[in-house]
């Protein structure tokens, strides 16, 4: 007889050190990107949801291995369709648990897409068809992932909603997952969106990864472009772009975002500890009858 799923989670909390990264894949594909018991759809960490992407529930060009983590129906937009369908996926594998005391393997979308069929007969449950898959949970059941799509997450706008996403995630205690279950995703992470390189995302107003973002909105709105549509500096590139700024700034880095908002001054500080905060002038010009008569050099 199938062990029960409370029976599952007493046996994993008296495993000390033990660490299932199977059962945690599905957990979070259910309570967490799927998130399915959310009316409303506006649960952090869900993947169509409002509060997952800083305010804008779905994005256009959204960073590849994003998609390949989240992109359930393959539409090129990670949204609320993916939200529902990884939640009905995950939810059968829940009842195939409860059946058999085992878990399906960690699924891909793309591993999904391939073989959903061949899930169907293996495990004899009717497991969804995800091409043009379309079936948003909450208001809106008729809307496509497809239709107005969000902005672009190559932009400073999109930046938010990525910062937003993977604070939540790393915050939610998925981060052990992803260093096991997804190494290179991790790092992919921490090189794009790590802005001063503690291993963390913290999009918070006292935190660095807020500052950098705002640090940007507002050097561009200060140099007369008024759009968050700009491109974005990643992580990767952001010490040289801002020390370049700190060296032919007549004001502080920090003197560029309002004060209204809390920053980590240290850290826009720490990037250009090595630069000067401005050019260093001009040398002066010596008149022609003051200078020194030139050196001529000889044997000694």
């Amino acid at each position: 007889m199938p062990k029960s799923f409370l029976q599952y989670l007493k046996e994993e909390e008296q495993q000390q050190g033990d660490y299932d990264p199977v059962f945690v894949f599905w957990f979070y594909a259910k309570g967490r990107w799927g998130a399915g018991g959310n009316p409303n759809n506006t649960l952090g960490g869900a993947l169509g949801g409002f509060a997952t992407w800083g305010g804008h529930p779905k994005m256009i060009n959204m960073p590849q291995f994003m998609l390949d983590l989240y992109d359930w129906n393959g539409d090129g937009i990670i949204g609320d369709n993916d939200q529902e369908l990884i939640f009905q996926i995950a939810t059968l594998a829940y009842e195939i648990y409860e059946e058999t005391g085992e878990f399906p393997p960690i699924m891909t979308p793309a591993d999904y897409r391939q073989n959903w069929a061949y899930y169907r007969v293996l495990y004899g449950k009717d497991f969804p068809d995800p091409n043009g898959f379309a079936e948003q949970p909450g208001s809106f059941p008729d809307r496509p992932d497809t239709l107005f799509p969000g902005p672009d997450a190559t932009t400073i706008r999109g930046l938010e909603g990525l910062l937003t996403w993977w604070t939540s995630e790393f915050l939610s205690g998925a981060l052990d997952f992803y260093q096991i279950v997804y190494p290179d995703v991790y790092n992919e992470v921490l090189r794009l969106y790590d802005y001063d390189g503690d291993g963390r995302i913290t999009f918070y107003n006292d935190r660095a990864e807020k500052t950098a973002w705002l640090f940007m909105a507002y050097y561009f709105n200060e140099m007369g472009y008024l759009s968050l549509d700009l491109p974005a500096v990643t992580a990767d590139n952001f010490q040289d772009f801002i020390s370049n700024i700190a060296m032919f700034s007549d004001k502080s880095l920090a003197d560029y975002i309002p004060d209204s908002f809390d920053i980590d001054g240290d850290f826009l500080a720490n990037i250009v500890r090595d630069y000067p905060t401005s050019p260093p002038p001009p040398p002066e010009e010596i008149p022609q009858n003051q200078a020194p008569p030139p050196q001529i050099g000889g044997l000694g």
